[in-house]
């Protein structure tokens, strides 16, 4: 169930938005940062991505 601030919904997740070149934004989930959320439907047509990747310099 998510927080709520007036009427409005706020939803925190753990994770970090991480910028392709190939596929747009992608969010990381389980990450050391916190995300927020007002529009509850985001959350669930964002891309996810719970794997880590080993960035290449």
């Amino acid at each position: 169930m998510p927080f709520r601030i007036e009427t409005r919904p706020l939803a925190l997740v753990a994770g970090e938005l991480e910028e392709t070149h190939d596929r747009g934004p992608t969010f990381q989930r389980l990450d050391e940062s916190v995300l927020a959320f007002t529009d509850l439907v985001a959350i669930e047509r964002v891309p996810w991505s719970a794997a880590r990747q080993i960035r290449r310099f």
